[in-house]
């Protein structure tokens, strides 16, 4: 047990100072092919689905690959074994999970209403999963916009749980906004905030209007919206 807690340390460590070189190249007056050729072995496509970087058109390629290596060396590794509470749906979103391996469920929260329902209703079958992640997908992106619900880019309250051992990267909500605030990401901050100023005008009027709460369940609006991102 000793020599595996030492290996472990020994590999983040390892894994830490690497973060930092790669950083350190990225910030240098390095010729633009250059830094872009290091972004793209850095960030080798993990984040390119998270949705405020996905939805960004073609012709920001070379400065959402650039975006993506910051982030990432931002970023902390995380391990959950099956069973174990990624995100819980009572706490605020402070930041974006990425998967990077395993499998991590969407599930509708235990103690809620339609939790209840769904195991009166169908007992020890009772199926309160909403959606399975897998590697690539993330957990958390409205937190950008100011929807702090890990949920929120779907329109629904869940909790995440692994299903099986996993692995994720952690980037603080502190760490976009500064990585934002560089000069050379202006188009991307000007995006954000858009999609920020549309969820400040219709956010709190959904919020409050009770179709949203009782007309639809979480599944329905859950999977709706994912099919709507999907082919948009």
């Amino acid at each position: 047990m000793i020599i595996e807690i030492w290996n472990w340390e020994r590999f983040n460590y390892a894994r830490h100072a690497e973060k930092k070189h790669h950083l350190a190249v990225l910030e240098k007056q390095l010729p633009e092919t250059w830094r872009l050729a290091i972004a793209k072995k850095i960030e080798n496509n993990i984040l390119a689905k998270i949705p405020f970087l996905a939805s960004l058109g073609d012709s920001m390629g070379e400065i959402r690959t650039l975006f993506s290596a910051e982030l990432l060396m931002k970023s902390e590794t995380r391990y959950f074994p099956a069973g174990a509470i990624i995100a819980d749906s009572r706490e605020n979103a402070n930041g974006i999970f990425v998967v990077t391996s395993g499998q991590v469920a969407a599930e509708l929260p235990m103690d809620s209403e339609e939790a209840d329902e769904e195991k009166q209703k169908s007992g020890a079958a009772a199926n309160t999963i909403l959606y399975v992640f897998g590697r690539g997908e993330s957990i958390g992106s409205s937190s950008v916009a100011g929807d702090y619900r890990w949920a929120g880019c779907y329109g629904v309250v869940a909790d995440f749980i692994a299903i099986s051992h996993c692995s994720v990267e952690f980037i603080p909500l502190d760490a976009i906004v500064a990585v934002l605030e560089k000069f050379e990401y202006l188009p991307i901050k000007c995006h954000v905030m858009a999609g920020r100023q549309t969820f400040l005008k219709f956010g709190e009027e959904l919020a409050q209007n009770d179709f949203w709460k009782h007309a639809l369940k979480s599944k329905t609006i859950f999977l709706w919206t994912l099919i709507a991102r999907q082919i948009a």
